[in-house]
């Protein structure tokens, strides 16, 4: 029964039907990264909300990747802080991108490790 209700609420839920790539500013574009960066100061916003998503979607990244490849990136080569200023550094000059492409090309851009 509780499969049954799960599923059927997964169904309906509305994050099934969702545009955007992924929860949080990784899933909206450069401007509204941007318009967030500017309402907050860089403590609230860099140290709070965008260290943990970067940290999250690098780490949801790699185990897809080793899914894929039974390989791993080193994902600490950067800070996540130094990550989230690669991150607005890129869409002050892309405002009309979306973060989750920087993200993805920034994942990509990592050594693998020695298993």
């Amino acid at each position: 029964m509780k499969v049954f209700f799960a599923t059927f609420f997964l169904l309906f839920s509305s994050l099934v039907f969702a545009e955007r790539s992924s929860l949080g500013f990784i899933g909206d574009s450069c401007s509204s990264l941007l318009d967030m960066d500017q309402q907050f100061s860089d403590e609230e916003f860099k140290d709070v909300f965008g260290v943990s998503e970067v940290r999250g979607f690098l780490t949801g990244a790699n185990v897809f990747y080793f899914m894929q490849t039974d390989k791993l990136k080193i994902i600490d080569v950067d800070s996540a802080e130094e990550v989230f200023d690669f991150l607005v550094t890129s869409c002050r000059m892309k405002p009309s991108e979306d973060v989750f492409l920087f993200m993805t090309e920034y994942f990509y851009s990592l050594p693998d490790a020695d298993l």
